[in-house]
């Protein structure tokens, strides 16, 4: 019968714990950043309708695109997020706004 180094098997006991263990917390952090990008282009899409609405009250008109929202302190990375922008055929209806990140 064959017998196994207990020296052996602890050390690759432990190295398979260690390497598990940096595997998740890998996952943990990529996952992380997935979702605070996903925050993140919430927190613009809701700043780009407020700034929208704003702009409404005080020229009448919506933003005619989304590049016009800087005028309102909207920051515009088309870098990272995808814009989409639609306004409607009447004028005085609210514009679909939607945000989503770049991955």
């Amino acid at each position: 019968m064959r017998s196994f180094d207990p020296v052996l098997i602890g050390r690759l006991a432990a190295l398979t714990i260690i390497s598990a263990a940096m595997g998740l917390a890998l996952f943990s952090v990529i996952k992380s950043g997935e979702d605070n990008s996903g925050k993140q282009a919430a927190r613009i899409q809701e700043m780009m309708k407020r700034a929208a609405v704003q702009c409404y009250s005080l020229e009448g008109a919506y933003p005619p695109d989304v590049r016009y929202f800087t005028h309102y302190g909207v920051n515009i990375d088309e870098n990272r997020y995808y814009y989409r922008y639609e306004q409607n055929m009447m004028g005085n209806y609210m514009p679909e706004i939607f945000v989503i990140p770049r991955y």
